[in-house]
């Protein structure tokens, strides 16, 4: 299962929906892609479609439960028939450091009338991963029936691009921890000393 698997599961033959899930195995540590995927200057640099992160905002933090619920807008690049489109994309993005996984849905409409998803990373061992992913959307222009086999193709090459993105970010922190250089992704558990020093208010000076 070394190979990006990528399944089809609607082509918006109901209510225009398009989904697909993907599944990869990684050779790195589970929480650490976690952790990468979290950090927004890292995720960034990740996903080669990802044009800019206009802003991401903390709506709410569950200590116990150890969640973060995220405002985040993302401008995003893909080439569709060689034509390149960019669109911008709203939405609220729950961290579960408990399970290792960002479930995302849309705020606010755009070029997309609906659109969810979630990435679950799951631990094999120390240092390998199966990540899961799943994103259904619902363009805003119904597409006609003669492009749903089109459309089909389309989102799998997405997937399969986000999840090619990931493999090469992995194999790139390895060779850089390969040689003596480790990241610190800009990502803190809640409920962590991390998080609490995060809150503290900062020093008057006088």
């Amino acid at each position: 299962m070394r190979h990006i698997q990528v399944e089809i599961l609607a082509r918006g033959e109901e209510n225009g929906v398009l989904a697909a899930r993907g599944t990869i195995r990684v050779q790195y540590n589970a929480r650490r892609i976690f952790e990468s995927l979290c950090d927004p200057e890292e995720n960034k640099r990740i996903f080669d479609n990802c044009a800019s992160v206009n802003f991401r905002q903390l709506i709410h933090e569950d200590q116990v439960k150890k969640t973060r619920l995220f405002e985040v807008s993302k401008t995003g690049q893909w080439n569709l028939l060689g034509i390149p489109i960019n669109f911008e994309s709203t939405v609220l993005a729950m961290e579960d450091w408990k399970k290792y996984e960002i479930s995302f849905k849309l705020k606010k409409q755009g070029a997309m009338k609906h659109m969810s998803g979630f990435w679950r990373i799951v631990p094999v061992s120390q240092d390998e991963s199966i990540v899961l992913f799943y994103n259904e959307a619902v363009p805003f222009i119904r597409i006609p029936s003669i492009f749903k086999v089109f459309a089909g193709r389309l989102i799998q090459e997405m997937a399969v691009s986000l999840l090619e993105d990931l493999r090469s970010a992995s194999k790139r922190w390895q060779k850089e921890e390969a040689e003596g250089i480790r990241h610190h992704f800009n990502a803190i558990e809640p409920g962590s000393t991390e998080a609490a020093e995060e809150h503290l208010p900062q020093a008057i000076e006088s």
